[in-house]
């Protein structure tokens, strides 16, 4: 490792890229390092990156390994949660007709498969109803609740939505309804009329879990219905056995993982592994992921095709996979749903290509907020552009689908130091907006046409306000610099001890400098193969820097003198392919460094 980790002083402390990003090396403090080294066993390269990211001593063997024990805690601290488990308690004991009504999303999909495994344990066989993304939209809605009050459900359950839906919930009361409200989003001052809104971003909620992920609340509900059924000696299920759920939903919601989350995560995921979830194991299976799964195959292959569904087709078909204890019937869906996300891809590519072209054409208009409308453009994949052009561009982003008949169903992303779930509240009491809610980095709402305008001057003003005329640059922070002897399968295992990854918790960035570059190779159409070497040339490494092939910044490494000093920035990551294990660098960025 001598060789393969630079010394602290050899570090440049910040560069802009060729992109134009600003890079900045994290600082760290060499005596902390080796208490680390010493007290913890970890390698450099892992402790330098633990003092880099500033985890305090007391926390960096739960960091370690985070025990869920070590994070729970006590459910009754959330605002409503005795009212919640006593009316569940109720319910269960009386054998009631419950209706879980969930989001369309991973996280709405794994919190209702969660309750929906919860009470078939105890007997009961509960109503699913997941709104259709088109036809109803997000949350909870009038005609739906109608239906489930007619067919005579005495409780409704609301998960991962409910927090603003006030027009349902008092329609719900108005007829004598029992309504649960589990949810993690953006509450307003007031609240809907409910027996009990568990969530720990309710204005008034002080336990301090509001990073917490709704399949995350619906968790903690459960501990503590447990709790409360065995006061009258009911037998409870084993929750442990459902945190492959909890993880699922907890890293596809890109919430952060730390603390509580972190720990549902990282057990969850070795639940995960076990295969127990005949739908997870039928998605694994169709897909070709036969490795023990971390938070890529979560966050990135498993919950895309979840969502797939709710995207483009069947909103159910996710809780549905996730609930299900037939192999056969599993296997279906996940086919299905793997088709789905084939034709989502397509979808999503066209719309991205047209959002792109809307921003060059009127760039100066979106200095601090991008917001885009089309009628031409899938409700079911707004996000995702939404998401597209927030990386792109470095701006908060809203994708407007419109319906044609004056109405539109907006998706929005955030960047780090703008809470867009705080704005969009904001508009919607000034009735620029309605039916919408969020969290920091995501949010959504509905719209009507002719005040599109509106909201973009809204958002421009309120962030004009707040930050002056430009944005904060947003920093890509540096955890450690590297030399290309660093890439090899034993420093890649040590960094796995730093997961799961995902936001808050991102894999670590490191820098491959000083190198220099030999070689530019277009693969597969799109991607870019760039061969490297240290100083002396000895020590060649090939780097893959993705979806980079013909742009503006190909050209410019294409130019680029074998003589002239560089630095990658990127991350490693194993290669695991048919039995074999590599370590690969993937690259996100080039600077150029001063001299030769």
């Amino acid at each position: 490792m001598q060789s393969a980790l630079l010394e602290k002083e050899e570090v440049i402390s910040s560069l802009t890229s060729m992109t134009g990003r600003k890079w900045r090396v994290r600082n760290y403090d060499d005596r902390f390092v080796q208490m680390l080294k010493q007290d913890h066993g970890v390698e450099p390269l892992v402790a330098q990156i633990l003092a880099a990211r500033g985890i305090p001593a007391g926390k960096i063997a739960g960091y370690l390994n985070p025990k869920l024990r070590a994070f729970l805690p006590d459910p009754f601290s959330f605002k409503d949660m005795d009212k919640a488990v006593a009316r569940l308690a109720l319910a269960i004991q009386n054998k009631e007709k419950i209706a879980l009504f969930g989001d369309y999303d991973v996280d709405g999909a794994t919190s209702t498969a969660l309750m929906a495994r919860f009470l078939r344990y105890f007997g009961l066989e509960p109503t699913i109803h997941i709104p259709d993304r088109l036809l109803e939209g997000y949350g909870p809605n009038i005609p739906a609740f109608q239906k489930l009050i007619d067919d005579k459900h005495t409780l409704i359950i609301t998960l991962d939505c409910g927090v603003v839906a006030f027009e349902p919930l008092k329609f719900a009361a108005a007829n004598n309804t029992d309504v649960l409200v589990i949810d993690h989003h953006m509450a307003s001052p007031e609240l809907p009329p409910a027996v009990a809104i568990v969530n720990p971003n309710r204005l008034d909620e002080t336990a301090g879990h509001g990073y917490m992920a709704a399949v995350g609340v619906t968790f903690m509900t459960l501990v503590a219905a447990c709790q409360e059924l065995r006061k009258g000696d009911m037998a409870t299920p084993d929750l442990l056995e459902w945190l492959d759920l909890v993880a699922l939903g907890t890293i596809c919601d890109v919430v952060p993982l730390v603390d509580l989350n972190r720990a549902f995560a990282a057990q969850g995921l070795k639940i995960m592994g076990q295969r127990k979830n005949h739908g997870i194991k039928a998605l694994a299976d169709v897909i070709g992921m036969d490795q023990m799964p971390n938070a890529y195959h979560a966050g990135f292959m498993i919950g895309p095709r979840i969502n797939a569904g709710g995207r483009i087709a069947s909103s159910s078909l996710g809780v549905h996979l996730l609930c299900s204890a037939c192999e056969h019937e599993t296997l279906k869906i996940a086919q299905e749903l793997d088709q789905h996300n084939r034709d989502r891809q397509t979808i999503e590519k066209q719309s991205v290509e047209e959002a792109h072209g809307m921003v060059l054409r009127q760039m100066e208009k979106f200095s601090h907020m991008i917001v885009l409308s089309s009628r031409d453009w899938h409700p079911g994949v707004i996000g995702l552009i939404a998401a597209r052009m927030k990386e792109q561009y470095q701006r908060p982003t809203c994708i407007i689908a419109l319906d044609g008949k004056g109405k539109g169903k907006a998706s929005g992303r955030s960047i780090n130091g703008i809470d867009l779930g705080a704005l969009v509240i904001k508009a919607r009491l000034e009735s620029i907006i309605h039916e919408g809610g969020g969290h920091a980095m995501a949010a959504g709402f509905s719209i009507a046409e002719d005040n599109i305008e509106t909201l973009h001057d809204f958002f421009q003003s309120e962030l004009l306000r707040e930050f002056g005329p430009s944005l904060p640059p947003q920093e890509i922070m540096i955890d450690g610099i590297i030399t290309p002897y660093a890439v090899q399968l034993p420093v890649v295992k040590q960094l796995q001890l730093l997961e799961p990854f995902g936001q808050g918790n991102p894999s670590p960035r490191l820098l491959l400098s000083p190198v220099r570059l030999h070689r530019v190779d277009i693969v597969k159409e799109k991607h870019l193969r760039l061969t490297i070497s240290d100083l002396s040339g000895q020590q060649r490494l090939s780097v893959m820097l993705f979806s980079q092939a013909n742009t503006a910044l190909h050209q410019e490494l294409c130019r680029i003198s074998p003589q002239q000093k560089i630095a990658v920035l990127g991350s490693l990551k194993l290669n695991a392919w048919q039995g074999r294990e590599e370590a690969q660098f993937i690259a996100d960025d080039i600077a150029l460094l001063g001299g030769n």
